[in-house]
């Protein structure tokens, strides 16, 4: 068999938005460290075991993500358009209740959580108001990455590209405005998490109810 450049191009051509775009998103997280780091130690240490809890708790949201996007893909590889929102509200609803779940469970027991990381008992309190701050934030994950995943699930990787981008600066400029111009302490700095999912959100509800998605061939 010889290779058909024209799949290969069409592939590219859908494939290197993503790339970029996890390029941005996973970037974002090194200079919001960098940009913690400024703040001092102990800062620093409660983000370090705040990203590391976070990270494991949004696991069941980036499955159900990758469920939405492959379902949405699927509807309109099929012709059929106007199954989308519905797939991606039903999946949005089942997201939401399975991470409020988790998050009604894990606000039960801060300190056991945060204990894996540290037996310092300053450190431990310092970090238990930031625990909370992403519990909430979770409740957001859970389904503004669903509709963020079904405009991905759409193919247009443009346009995913484009509001990852500029949902990223507008995170990066309240981090550092918090943290460097205002000094505030941490808790604030990671409510920066609520501005990065109720815009990519917003964004994203918005291009399924307006954009051109509809006449695109996936």
């Amino acid at each position: 068999m010889k290779p058909d450049l024209s799949i290969i191009k069409k592939t590219l051509n859908t494939s290197v938005f993503v790339m970029i775009q996890f390029v941005l998103s996973f970037g974002s997280w090194f200079v919001f460290f960098m940009i913690v780091e400024k703040m001092g130690e102990r800062p620093l240490a409660v983000s370090n075991i705040i990203r590391s809890l976070y990270i494991f708790l949004m696991i069941p949201g980036w499955a159900l993500g990758s469920v939405a996007s492959t379902l949405v893909s699927g509807a309109l590889g099929e012709g059929k358009p106007d199954r989308v929102m519905p797939i991606i509200v039903k999946v949005a609803k089942f997201s939401f209740l399975s991470l409020l779940s988790i998050v009604l469970i894990a606000s039960l027991f801060p300190r056991y959580a945060i204990a894996v990381y540290t037996n310092n008992p300053e450190l431990l309190e310092a970090t238990v108001p930031s625990y909370y701050i992403i519990l909430g934030a979770l409740a957001l994950f859970s389904v503004m990455s669903i509709f963020f995943s079904g405009v991905l699930g759409t193919a247009n990787t443009k346009t995913t590209l484009l509001i990852e981008a500029v949902t990223l600066s507008a995170y990066l400029g309240y981090t550092w405005l918090v943290a460097v111009h205002l000094k505030k302490n941490i808790v604030w700095v990671w409510m920066a998490e609520y501005v990065y999912f109720i815009l990519i959100g917003i964004f994203s509800y918005w291009y399924l109810k307006k954009g051109d998605w509809r006449e695109k061939v996936v």
